[in-house]
């Protein structure tokens, strides 16, 4: 009986009146979040997220076992990467020709599709090369080539414009869609549009990665959208204002299959892997080399090895093939998570032997922080 009433709470007044100030100022800030340019706790959420992705660690993508015991991923990247450039013996952008033959080289393996992450608005330096390539796209029947809304912003003005393939190239591809990428106030890539809205024309223009998934399953692109989620045949996709949360599956290079570029124009590709090695998949061509800059910081391995774009879209892809897709708690959940847990730590504050206190604040703290992690890791919330 003395012990519970040594631990019977007491709450001096200056005490309560700071706590509660401080609880309601730390809920406050939080909402603060959903307005842009206003100081928020954003910043530690996101690295949060990046802590529970190493945690978690790193996950199997989408593919099947070859007869041979291999698993192969139902996405495979064609890489322009170092070696190819070194072997190639060309500086990038290569001719048109030499791109021909490898849109070619895949359309033999006849795969699913095939998307370039590569921009082609401007005409090639090759005789005829440009329309050799929009031959070859047109023969392969399944290319989808990428576009974006490029923004401008100059001292007195902003302004966003399409930025399309040369007509001849986008009159044989299969789809256009957008290689926008989403960046977060630290410069990571953790979500990506699967639309945008073009304010000049006020149409929405779905991204490559979306019109992929579309061709790989079979289905028409919607007739109608919504900022909140996307319907992809029997598939909803959760969005936040058109973006997906992207569930990356590990770091860069090692999560999907890829083969250098040069292989696949001279054969060898198939002589290493199998004459099927394409066949049914989704291949996505792009840069891999960090000296082509299209590299981003992601949550594994952050700016240590940022991950190229065309990779990125592939766990964009895989995200929504699998349907493992990351929840973002909303702000006022994240306001109202903040507010109880304040509560209650104020609340044992209060019981007068100051170690057990201050034991059960840390505690609390220290289960609030495990419950979110396998929130995370478990259902992919956080």
């Amino acid at each position: 009986m003395r012990l519970l009433r040594r631990l019977r709470p007491t709450y001096p007044l200056r005490s309560t009146i700071l706590a509660f100030l401080t609880v309601f100022f730390v809920t406050f800030i939080t909402l603060l979040g959903a307005a842009p340019g206003l100081p928020s706790f954003e910043l530690f959420e996101l690295k949060a997220i990046d802590g529970a992705f190493n945690l978690r660690g790193p996950l199997q993508p989408t593919g099947a076992y070859n007869e041979k015991g291999k698993y192969e991923t139902t996405i495979v990247i064609v890489a322009i990467d170092d070696e190819s450039i070194r072997e190639t013996q060309q500086q990038w952008p290569w001719p048109r020709a030499y791109m021909a033959k490898l849109v070619s080289a895949i359309a033999a393996g006849k795969p699913k599709s095939i998307t370039t992450d590569i921009f082609w608005s401007e005409p090639g330096t090759d005789p005829g090369g440009d329309a050799g390539l929009a031959k070859a796209i047109a023969d392969a029947g399944n290319v989808i080539l990428a576009n974006d809304i490029n923004f401008v912003t100059g001292k007195e003005y902003t302004y966003s414009e399409l930025r399309n393939p040369l007509p001849e190239l986008k009159a044989a591809a299969l789809h256009i869609g957008l290689a926008n990428l989403g960046r977060d106030s630290d410069g990571y890539t953790r979500t990506l549009p699967l639309f945008l809205i073009h304010e000049a024309d006020q149409q929405a223009y779905f991204s490559w990665s979306a019109y992929t998934v579309f061709e790989y399953l079979d289905v028409q692109p919607p007739d109608t959208i919504r900022p909140s989620a996307l319907q992809i045949g029997s598939i909803t996709v959760p969005l936040h204002s058109g973006y997906i949360n992207v569930n990356y599956l590990g770091n860069p290079g090692v999560v999907f299959d890829q083969a250098p570029a040069y292989q696949v124009v001279n054969g060898e590709v198939y002589e290493q892997r199998g004459q099927d090695f394409f066949e049914g998949k989704i291949v996505l061509v792009g840069a891999t080399t960090e000296s082509l800059h299209d590299t981003y910081p992601v949550p594994f391995r952050g700016n240590i090895q940022p991950m190229p774009g065309v990779e990125i879209n592939a766990h964009v892809i895989d995200t929504i093939l699998s349907q493992r897709f990351i929840n973002r708690w909303s702000i006022m959940a994240g306001a109202l998570v903040t507010l109880i847990v304040g509560l209650i730590a104020y609340a044992i504050s209060g019981i007068p032997l100051p170690f057990l206190s201050l034991a059960l604040v840390i505690g609390t703290g220290i289960l609030y922080i495990i419950l979110w992690a396998v929130s995370f890791v478990q259902l992919r919330t956080g």
